[in-house]
């Protein structure tokens, strides 16, 4: 699918720390708690996964440790029962981000996807630095792969969010994600916390090996994904003026006449297909995940998220 950028001036991300006090004062203190029970060390991890305590049984998914298989209850059952364990969490919070020339494209809310990927990893990164917990960033494209180190306070975090921003621009190269997600399972051997930041349309073409590769790293590391949803284009209430809206890879103008009803009505079918399939497979992987439409809609579904008595599927 390709991707449109609009040229209207994009929208202000903000990077002032008091919007994350403000919305850390808002949630109460024990939803915060909880949240830090997913970064912090001493706390234990609120994601199933490798660990010492046992928590409870579950069905049995492709990608398992069948070490952890029940042998006993699967004979009762007739089907694969799964010891799950309380899994320890990690000081380590690890970004893995979309970037290249698609990212300053623009959300279903009108954003910039790069503005709702600072969003993501500004409210996460706040969280962590409050506990003084270590920060890296992984990003990259088809021609680099950009690897920053942990830091440990909230400016040190943008700091590199705005190095992503600037590898993330009109002119350069085409996204390479699972070029990213391969150099993650090669080079992240301590158990961490991961957090996916992307736009959904890279996994819409490659979703096969795109899922597979975040199996790999759900087996080792704790998963959280974040897909920004993408803008439909031919959408007719759109302002049809010359040279609003093109396209990111060609550089060709969409013309207004493209953008009729029907055109608009055959994408979002095909847009809301993929989305749907893209939450099920992340579901199948048992990995939480948030499709977002922008930053105001990401906060809304975090926050619900945390509410709950344990991360589910939104």
């Amino acid at each position: 699918m390709s991707q449109y950028l609009s040229h209207r001036s994009p929208s202000s991300s903000s990077r002032d720390i008091n919007k994350y006090r403000a919305w850390a004062s808002f949630v109460k203190l024990p939803i915060v708690r909880k949240t830090f029970g997913i970064i912090e060390g001493a706390h234990p991890s609120i994601f199933k996964g490798i660990g010492q305590d046992f928590a409870e049984f579950g069905q049995y998914q492709p990608g398992d440790n069948i070490k952890n298989i029940d042998w006993k209850a699967t004979a009762k059952t007739g089907a694969l029962v799964l010891k799950q364990f309380q899994a320890d969490s990690n000081t380590n919070l690890s970004f893995i981000l979309d970037s290249g020339r698609e990212m300053v494209t623009r959300s279903s809310s009108g954003e910039r996807k790069i503005d709702v990927v600072r969003t993501v990893c500004n409210t996460f990164g706040y969280l962590s630095s409050m506990r003084y917990d270590a920060v890296g960033v992984l990003a990259g494209d088809q021609d680099k792969i950009m690897v920053e180190r942990a830091k440990l306070s909230f400016v040190e975090v943008s700091d590199m969010l705005n190095k992503v921003e600037k590898i993330s621009t009109v002119n350069a190269p085409n996204r390479s994600f699972s070029k990213v997600l391969v150099y993650a399972n090669e080079h992240f051997n301590k158990r961490t916390f991961i957090v996916l930041v992307f736009d959904e349309t890279t996994a819409f073409h490659v979703q096969a090996q795109f899922i597979n590769l975040i199996r790999k790293l759900k087996a080792r590391h704790d998963v959280f994904a974040v897909s920004i949803q993408t803008l439909n284009p031919f959408k007719p209430e759109l302002p049809k003026s010359n040279g609003l809206i093109i396209d990111i890879k060609n550089r060709q103008h969409l013309p207004a006449f493209f953008r009729t009803t029907q055109i608009e009505s055959t994408t979002k079918k095909n847009i809301q297909m993929n989305r749907k399939k893209l939450a099920f497979e992340l579901q199948r992987a048992g990995v939480p995940h948030i499709s977002t439409s922008g930053s105001k809609d990401f906060f809304k579904k975090l926050t619900r998220i945390m509410t709950r008595r344990e991360v589910a599927k939104l």
